[in-house]
Protein backbone atom coordinates (compact mmCIF):
# COMPACT_ATOMS: atom_id res chain seq x y z
CA UNK A 1 0.00 0.00 0.00
CA UNK A 2 1.69 3.22 -1.03
CA UNK A 3 0.94 6.17 1.61
CA UNK A 4 3.86 8.89 -0.14
CA UNK A 5 0.35 11.46 -0.68
CA UNK A 6 0.21 11.49 3.58
CA UNK A 7 4.27 13.23 3.25
CA UNK A 8 3.92 16.61 3.38
CA UNK A 9 6.62 19.12 1.93
CA UNK A 10 8.65 19.59 4.80
CA UNK A 11 8.45 15.84 6.22
CA UNK A 12 11.62 14.38 7.74
CA UNK A 13 11.27 10.29 8.72
CA UNK A 14 14.09 10.81 11.36
CA UNK A 15 11.56 12.94 13.60
CA UNK A 16 9.29 9.51 13.73
CA UNK A 17 9.17 7.61 16.67
CA UNK A 18 9.60 3.95 16.20
CA UNK A 19 11.47 3.72 12.50
CA UNK A 20 15.14 2.85 12.38
CA UNK A 21 17.16 2.36 9.32
CA UNK A 22 18.44 -0.66 7.82
CA UNK A 23 20.11 -1.08 4.64
CA UNK A 24 18.89 2.40 3.25
CA UNK A 25 15.73 1.49 4.46
CA UNK A 26 13.68 3.22 7.11
CA UNK A 27 11.26 0.47 8.91
CA UNK A 28 8.53 0.90 11.67
CA UNK A 29 6.68 -1.77 12.57
CA UNK A 30 3.31 -0.93 14.53
CA UNK A 31 0.42 -3.16 16.44
CA UNK A 32 -3.42 -2.95 14.88
CA UNK A 33 -6.08 -2.62 17.13
CA UNK A 34 -6.91 -6.27 15.27
CA UNK A 35 -5.72 -8.81 17.27
CA UNK A 36 -1.76 -10.42 15.58
CA UNK A 37 -1.82 -8.45 13.10
CA UNK A 38 0.61 -5.32 12.60
CA UNK A 39 1.51 -2.65 10.03
CA UNK A 40 5.35 -2.56 8.69
CA UNK A 41 5.89 0.71 6.61
CA UNK A 42 8.58 1.50 4.73
CA UNK A 43 9.84 4.27 3.70
CA UNK A 44 13.04 4.60 1.18
CA UNK A 45 14.24 8.48 1.26
CA UNK A 46 10.96 8.93 -1.18
CA UNK A 47 8.30 6.72 -1.06
CA UNK A 48 6.77 5.36 1.61
CA UNK A 49 4.44 2.24 1.37
CA UNK A 50 2.92 -0.10 4.15
CA UNK A 51 2.40 -3.60 4.33
CA UNK A 52 0.24 -5.60 6.78
CA UNK A 53 1.43 -8.87 8.84
CA UNK A 54 0.74 -11.61 11.47
CA UNK A 55 3.07 -12.49 14.77
CA UNK A 56 4.83 -15.05 12.48
CA UNK A 57 5.66 -12.39 10.04
CA UNK A 58 3.26 -13.81 7.19
CA UNK A 59 1.95 -10.95 5.36
CA UNK A 60 -2.13 -10.93 5.80
CA UNK A 61 -3.19 -11.67 2.61
CA UNK A 62 -6.74 -9.40 2.47
CA UNK A 63 -4.80 -6.62 2.86
CA UNK A 64 -3.58 -6.66 -0.69
CA UNK A 65 -6.74 -7.71 -2.68
CA UNK A 66 -8.08 -5.87 -5.35
CA UNK A 67 -11.66 -5.16 -4.19
CA UNK A 68 -11.35 -5.46 -0.53
CA UNK A 69 -14.51 -6.44 1.55
CA UNK A 70 -15.24 -4.38 5.04
CA UNK A 71 -12.76 -6.22 7.12
CA UNK A 72 -9.82 -5.10 4.56
CA UNK A 73 -10.96 -1.80 4.42
CA UNK A 74 -11.28 -1.68 7.74
CA UNK A 75 -7.28 -2.30 8.08
CA UNK A 76 -6.41 -0.05 5.50
CA UNK A 77 -8.21 2.65 6.91
CA UNK A 78 -5.93 1.82 10.48
CA UNK A 79 -3.06 1.54 8.37
CA UNK A 80 -3.44 4.83 7.18
CA UNK A 81 -4.51 6.98 10.45
CA UNK A 82 -1.64 5.71 12.10
CA UNK A 83 0.94 7.29 10.05
CA UNK A 84 -1.40 10.42 9.63
CA UNK A 85 -1.50 10.54 13.10
CA UNK A 86 2.26 10.01 13.48
CA UNK A 87 3.11 12.79 10.45
CA UNK A 88 1.10 15.72 11.88
CA UNK A 89 1.45 15.47 15.49
CA UNK A 90 4.70 17.26 14.20
CA UNK A 91 4.81 20.73 13.53
CA UNK A 92 7.15 21.45 10.57
CA UNK A 93 6.42 25.61 11.08
CA UNK A 94 7.98 24.66 15.22
CA UNK A 95 10.86 23.21 13.75
CA UNK A 96 14.15 24.20 14.05
CA UNK A 97 16.55 24.94 11.27
CA UNK A 98 19.29 23.06 12.92
CA UNK A 99 17.02 20.44 13.10
CA UNK A 100 16.16 20.85 9.42
CA UNK A 101 20.14 20.35 8.95
CA UNK A 102 20.52 17.31 10.98
CA UNK A 103 17.63 15.92 9.07
CA UNK A 104 19.09 17.00 5.23
CA UNK A 105 22.26 15.19 6.31
CA UNK A 106 20.50 11.85 7.59
CA UNK A 107 17.71 11.47 5.20
CA UNK A 108 20.11 12.56 1.86
CA UNK A 109 23.45 11.35 2.40
CA UNK A 110 23.00 8.90 5.16
CA UNK A 111 25.05 10.80 7.65
CA UNK A 112 24.44 11.12 11.71
CA UNK A 113 26.14 14.03 13.34
CA UNK A 114 28.04 13.20 16.02
CA UNK A 115 28.97 15.40 19.22
CA UNK A 116 33.28 15.74 18.78
CA UNK A 117 33.49 16.94 22.16
CA UNK A 118 32.47 15.20 25.61
CA UNK A 119 31.91 18.58 27.40
CA UNK A 120 30.30 20.78 24.30
CA UNK A 121 26.38 19.39 23.37
CA UNK A 122 25.46 21.79 20.78
CA UNK A 123 27.98 21.20 18.67
CA UNK A 124 27.51 18.78 15.50
CA UNK A 125 30.15 17.19 13.06
CA UNK A 126 29.02 15.69 9.76
CA UNK A 127 31.46 13.49 8.52
CA UNK A 128 31.52 12.06 4.72
CA UNK A 129 30.55 8.20 4.82
CA UNK A 130 33.01 7.44 2.21
CA UNK A 131 36.78 9.14 3.92
CA UNK A 132 35.28 9.81 7.37
CA UNK A 133 36.22 13.89 7.02
CA UNK A 134 34.18 16.89 7.89
CA UNK A 135 31.50 17.79 5.52
CA UNK A 136 30.15 20.53 8.30
CA UNK A 137 29.89 21.42 12.05
CA UNK A 138 27.50 23.00 13.06
CA UNK A 139 28.07 25.24 16.29
CA UNK A 140 26.32 27.80 18.77
CA UNK A 141 28.18 30.88 19.13
CA UNK A 142 28.30 34.49 19.66
CA UNK A 143 26.28 36.74 17.48
CA UNK A 144 30.01 38.63 18.09
CA UNK A 145 32.23 35.88 16.41
CA UNK A 146 30.40 37.60 13.31
CA UNK A 147 30.75 40.73 13.56
CA UNK A 148 26.61 40.75 14.28
CA UNK A 149 24.77 42.48 17.34
CA UNK A 150 22.71 40.37 19.83
CA UNK A 151 23.48 38.80 23.31
CA UNK A 152 21.75 35.59 22.24
CA UNK A 153 23.85 32.96 20.71
CA UNK A 154 22.97 31.81 17.19
CA UNK A 155 23.35 28.72 15.32
CA UNK A 156 26.07 28.49 12.58
CA UNK A 157 27.84 25.74 9.79
CA UNK A 158 31.22 25.93 8.56
CA UNK A 159 31.21 24.09 5.22
CA UNK A 160 33.82 23.52 2.61
CA UNK A 161 33.55 25.31 -0.73
CA UNK A 162 35.89 26.06 -3.84
CA UNK A 163 38.06 28.72 -3.14
CA UNK A 164 38.00 30.86 -6.00
CA UNK A 165 34.05 31.42 -5.45
CA UNK A 166 34.00 32.08 -2.06
CA UNK A 167 34.66 36.34 -2.24
CA UNK A 168 31.38 36.43 -4.18
CA UNK A 169 29.30 34.30 -2.05
CA UNK A 170 29.98 36.42 1.21
CA UNK A 171 27.17 38.84 2.15
CA UNK A 172 27.86 39.05 6.08
CA UNK A 173 23.77 38.23 6.39
CA UNK A 174 23.95 34.69 5.65
CA UNK A 175 27.21 33.71 4.65
CA UNK A 176 30.29 34.62 6.43
CA UNK A 177 33.95 34.44 6.22
CA UNK A 178 34.65 30.93 7.98
CA UNK A 179 34.64 31.20 11.49
CA UNK A 180 37.56 29.35 13.69
CA UNK A 181 38.34 27.63 10.24
CA UNK A 182 40.72 28.32 6.71
CA UNK A 183 38.73 31.35 5.30
CA UNK A 184 40.63 30.35 2.54
CA UNK A 185 38.73 27.04 1.96
CA UNK A 186 36.18 27.31 4.74
CA UNK A 187 32.28 29.67 4.69
CA UNK A 188 30.16 29.43 7.96
CA UNK A 189 26.30 30.28 6.94
CA UNK A 190 23.93 31.35 9.63
CA UNK A 191 21.26 29.26 10.08
CA UNK A 192 18.45 31.49 10.02
CA UNK A 193 14.75 31.07 9.63
CA UNK A 194 14.33 32.62 6.58
CA UNK A 195 17.71 31.03 4.98
CA UNK A 196 17.12 30.00 1.21
CA UNK A 197 16.88 25.91 1.97
CA UNK A 198 17.34 24.90 -1.58
CA UNK A 199 20.26 27.39 -1.55
CA UNK A 200 21.74 26.13 1.33
CA UNK A 201 21.15 22.56 0.42
CA UNK A 202 23.22 23.10 -2.66
CA UNK A 203 26.04 24.36 -0.36
CA UNK A 204 25.74 20.79 1.71
CA UNK A 205 26.26 19.44 -1.65
CA UNK A 206 29.07 21.15 -3.24
CA UNK A 207 30.93 20.61 0.40
CA UNK A 208 30.48 17.23 0.40
CA UNK A 209 31.75 16.64 -3.79
CA UNK A 210 34.61 18.85 -2.43
CA UNK A 211 35.82 16.49 0.34
CA UNK A 212 34.99 13.39 -1.45
CA UNK A 213 36.48 14.11 -4.40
Amino acid sequence: MDLSHLLHSDFSICRLEGFSLSENIWRAKIPLTEEDLFAIYSYDGENMKADVVDGEGEKFSLFYVTNPGPFSSKIRDEVEKILSSMIYSLSPKEEKVRDRVISLFLDKYGIEGEMPWSDDNTSIVFRSNKNKKWIGIMMDIPPSKLKMQGEENVDVINLKHTQSKIPSLIDNRYIFPAWHMNKKTWITVLLSSDLDWDFFSSLVEESRRLVEK
